[in-house]
């Protein structure tokens, strides 16, 4: 099993050669960033017409709060240990919504 560390340096590197149509971005156990890539971030501006940052709770943007909700119960999933993938329609109702498909994979550690 990789440790802590193998499984951030192999996420990040996912990152920075990410296709473009692919989002990737990391959250701790208070669901803050702790890494995006662009096509994350671009995505996040054009659903939510937010601007994120490192540190700040992935919630907090989230303005639907429908959809603010499913988003805390998929990330407290992914953080207690489950990876699953979904399907679903996100975005703010003054915006246009569109359907994802989401991978949640854990980080794991002791």
């Amino acid at each position: 099993m990789l440790n802590k560390f193998e499984q951030l340096f192999n996420l990040l590197q996912e990152v920075l050669e990410s296709p473009i149509d692919v989002v990737i971005f990391a959250v701790d156990k208070k669901y803050q960033y702790i890494v995006f890539n662009k096509n994350h971030q671009a995505t996040m501006g054009q659903i939510w017409g937010a601007h994120i940052e490192i540190g700040v709770s992935i919630i907090s943007y989230i303005k639907d709060h429908t959809d603010r909700e499913n988003a805390k119960e998929n990330f407290y999933r992914a953080l207690a240990g489950e990876a699953f993938t979904l399907i679903g329609e996100y975005g703010d109702t003054s915006l246009e919504r569109c359907w994802y498909g989401n991978v949640y994979s854990p980080l794991k550690d002791e």
